[in-house]
Protein backbone atom coordinates (compact mmCIF):
# COMPACT_ATOMS: atom_id res chain seq x y z
CA UNK A 1 0.00 0.00 0.00
CA UNK A 2 1.17 3.47 -0.83
CA UNK A 3 2.06 5.62 2.22
CA UNK A 4 -0.43 8.38 2.98
CA UNK A 5 2.18 11.10 2.35
CA UNK A 6 2.52 9.82 -1.25
CA UNK A 7 -1.18 9.80 -2.15
CA UNK A 8 -2.96 12.56 -4.02
CA UNK A 9 -5.63 13.51 -1.48
CA UNK A 10 -8.32 15.77 -2.96
CA UNK A 11 -10.30 15.91 -6.18
CA UNK A 12 -9.71 19.65 -6.43
CA UNK A 13 -5.96 19.02 -6.74
CA UNK A 14 -6.60 16.49 -9.49
CA UNK A 15 -8.87 18.97 -11.31
CA UNK A 16 -6.22 21.66 -11.14
CA UNK A 17 -3.68 19.19 -12.53
CA UNK A 18 -5.76 18.89 -15.70
CA UNK A 19 -5.34 22.64 -16.24
CA UNK A 20 -1.64 23.01 -15.44
CA UNK A 21 -0.12 19.56 -15.91
CA UNK A 22 2.00 18.02 -18.63
CA UNK A 23 0.89 14.86 -20.45
CA UNK A 24 2.91 11.80 -21.40
CA UNK A 25 1.41 8.80 -23.12
CA UNK A 26 2.29 5.17 -23.14
CA UNK A 27 0.54 2.29 -24.80
CA UNK A 28 -2.08 1.72 -22.07
CA UNK A 29 -1.55 4.60 -19.59
CA UNK A 30 -1.63 8.38 -19.78
CA UNK A 31 0.53 10.16 -17.24
CA UNK A 32 -0.28 13.67 -16.07
CA UNK A 33 2.42 15.41 -14.03
CA UNK A 34 2.29 18.76 -12.26
CA UNK A 35 4.37 20.69 -9.78
CA UNK A 36 3.11 20.73 -6.19
CA UNK A 37 3.88 22.26 -2.79
CA UNK A 38 4.39 18.86 -1.18
CA UNK A 39 7.90 17.75 -0.30
CA UNK A 40 7.06 14.19 -1.37
CA UNK A 41 6.05 12.87 -4.79
CA UNK A 42 2.31 12.10 -4.77
CA UNK A 43 0.47 9.56 -6.95
CA UNK A 44 -3.03 8.60 -7.98
CA UNK A 45 -4.49 6.11 -10.43
CA UNK A 46 -7.74 6.47 -12.36
CA UNK A 47 -9.26 3.34 -13.86
CA UNK A 48 -12.61 4.22 -15.49
CA UNK A 49 -15.61 1.92 -15.13
CA UNK A 50 -16.16 2.10 -18.87
CA UNK A 51 -12.85 0.34 -19.44
CA UNK A 52 -12.76 -2.18 -16.56
CA UNK A 53 -16.33 -2.86 -15.46
CA UNK A 54 -15.69 -5.16 -12.49
CA UNK A 55 -14.63 -3.31 -9.35
CA UNK A 56 -12.65 -6.32 -8.12
CA UNK A 57 -10.48 -6.16 -11.24
CA UNK A 58 -10.08 -2.37 -11.00
CA UNK A 59 -8.91 -2.56 -7.40
CA UNK A 60 -6.60 -5.46 -8.15
CA UNK A 61 -4.92 -3.52 -10.95
CA UNK A 62 -4.58 -0.48 -8.65
CA UNK A 63 -2.97 -2.55 -5.89
CA UNK A 64 -0.52 -4.24 -8.25
CA UNK A 65 0.51 -1.06 -10.06
CA UNK A 66 0.82 1.08 -6.93
CA UNK A 67 2.89 -1.58 -5.19
CA UNK A 68 5.18 -1.80 -8.21
CA UNK A 69 5.61 1.98 -8.23
CA UNK A 70 6.19 2.07 -4.47
CA UNK A 71 8.92 -0.55 -4.57
CA UNK A 72 10.72 0.36 -7.80
CA UNK A 73 10.18 4.03 -8.56
CA UNK A 74 8.99 6.00 -5.53
CA UNK A 75 12.49 6.63 -4.12
CA UNK A 76 13.69 7.77 -7.57
CA UNK A 77 10.79 10.11 -8.40
CA UNK A 78 11.53 13.85 -8.06
CA UNK A 79 10.05 15.68 -5.10
CA UNK A 80 7.44 18.44 -5.42
CA UNK A 81 5.66 16.61 -8.24
CA UNK A 82 2.22 15.04 -8.51
CA UNK A 83 1.59 12.06 -10.80
CA UNK A 84 -1.78 10.96 -12.12
CA UNK A 85 -1.98 7.71 -14.12
CA UNK A 86 -5.11 7.27 -16.24
CA UNK A 87 -5.90 3.96 -17.92
CA UNK A 88 -6.66 4.09 -21.66
CA UNK A 89 -9.21 2.05 -23.65
CA UNK A 90 -6.40 -0.02 -25.17
CA UNK A 91 -5.84 -1.63 -21.76
CA UNK A 92 -9.06 -3.63 -21.91
CA UNK A 93 -7.37 -6.80 -23.16
CA UNK A 94 -3.87 -6.28 -21.72
CA UNK A 95 -2.20 -8.53 -19.20
CA UNK A 96 -0.80 -7.30 -15.89
CA UNK A 97 2.75 -7.56 -17.17
CA UNK A 98 1.91 -5.24 -20.09
CA UNK A 99 0.36 -2.72 -17.68
CA UNK A 100 3.49 -2.80 -15.52
CA UNK A 101 5.82 -2.43 -18.52
CA UNK A 102 3.98 0.69 -19.60
CA UNK A 103 4.19 2.14 -16.07
CA UNK A 104 7.94 1.46 -16.07
CA UNK A 105 8.24 3.20 -19.44
CA UNK A 106 6.40 6.29 -18.17
CA UNK A 107 8.29 6.50 -14.87
CA UNK A 108 11.71 6.61 -16.52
Amino acid sequence: MLPRKNRLPVRSIIKSMFKTGQWRQGRVWRLLTAQSNSIFPRLALIIPKKIITKSVTRHRIKRIVLENIRVQFLPKLPQNTDYLFILKKEAKNCSESELLKDVQFLCQ
